[in-house]
């Protein structure tokens, strides 16, 4: 192939121009005109900042190539009209003039779905004994109402081989010069995986996997709203909560917020000595998920900040709940 050749080169991933998505989800949205398109973040997904010529804010969301399917991810989109259907404050998403949820583009990469959003008011909330209650409220509510919901199509279960051993895998390469490191996660891997195993009648169902908070805002009126249910999809209640309790532990937030956390959860939904038991084990397999998930994006953020450093920083914290 020559240098002039005019046969796209292969990418692994594009950066949709922001005024062209402005323009496109304003007509087929029929909001009219977008005066301002901002580029948020590029993470799993590529977010946006649209302002209408009236003052509207949304969120428009572009979904990586090939990581969820179109049903993966109407699953996630027809839940959250569940959950706001039965009063469950989440940014619902908005339906298209040609009454679906989502738009499809053809990227140099591959398809790519676009979904667009209500704008959630307010900011990351400030973890205190307050907010605490709000966060458990929120989430027992995600899940009480998550339990009617019924699709046609699935999601990922977050059972033990996708939580521990594929992470494993994907962090592998990571640790090739670091063996006595590597020995020792496939140990406590060993440990964790047990420790679930030997725990009954643990609370399962839809989970929203990533809640913590910047992926919720406090409104002036004291209220949640819950966004980002990209990770959605079935698994242990005890690790949704294990969740909240690794921001606590790792952001040394106030034990008064915790217990605050607990108790706005049980208005809701019973929390029971088992799943809380459980969430201190998911702790730690969080902790392998997360850095599973870090290292099977190398293809889009590179790998240089997973580092030596950071590899210490991750063994330290993972030896240290373990000890």
């Amino acid at each position: 192939m020559s240098e002039n050749s005019r046969i796209f080169f292969p990418v692994a991933g594009s950066l949709l121009a922001g005024a062209a998505l402005g323009e496109l989800a304003g007509a087929a949205y029929g909001f009219g005109k977008v005066i301002e398109v901002r580029f948020l973040n590029r993470s799993l997904n590529d977010t946006y900042l649209l302002v209408t010529e009236q003052g509207q804010k949304y969120i428009l969301w572009v979904y990586r190539a090939g990581l969820r399917s179109e049903g993966e991810i109407e699953f996630e989109l027809t839940l959250l009209q569940h959950l706001a259907g039965y009063g469950v404050r989440v940014a619902q998403p908005l339906t298209a003039q040609s009454g679906k949820l989502m738009l499809s583009l053809n990227a140099p990469e591959g398809t790519r779905y676009v979904s667009v959003f209500e704008f959630a008011e307010g900011r990351p909330p400030y973890a205190d004994e307050k907010t605490g209650y709000g966060w458990g409220w929120t989430l027992a509510g995600i899940h009480q109402i998550s339990d009617s919901f019924v699709s046609e199509n699935s999601r990922p279960k977050f059972a033990l081989p996708f939580l521990i051993d594929r992470p494993l895998e994907q962090i592998r390469f990571l640790f090739k010069h670091r063996p006595s490191d590597w020995d020792y996660l496939a140990q406590v891997a060993g440990n964790l995986k047990e420790k679930i195993a030997a725990l009954d009648d643990l609370d399962w169902g839809i989970c929203h996997n990533d809640y913590y908070e910047n992926n919720m805002h406090l409104a002036e009126d004291g209220k949640l709203t819950v966004f980002d249910f990209d990770m959605c999809g079935f698994g242990w209640r005890g690790f949704d909560i294990a969740t909240v309790w690794r921001d606590v532990l790792l952001s040394r937030k106030p034990d008064k917020f915790w217990e605050a956390f607990q108790t706005g959860y049980k208005v809701v939904r019973p929390l029971r000595a088992n799943d809380l038991e459980a969430a201190k084990t998911f702790i730690s397999i969080r902790h392998y998920w997360l850095l599973g998930l870090h290292a099977s994006d190398v293809r889009q953020v590179g790998t240089a900040w997973m580092n030596d450093a950071h590899l210490d920083w991750w063994m330290k914290i993972l030896r240290d709940w373990e000890s």
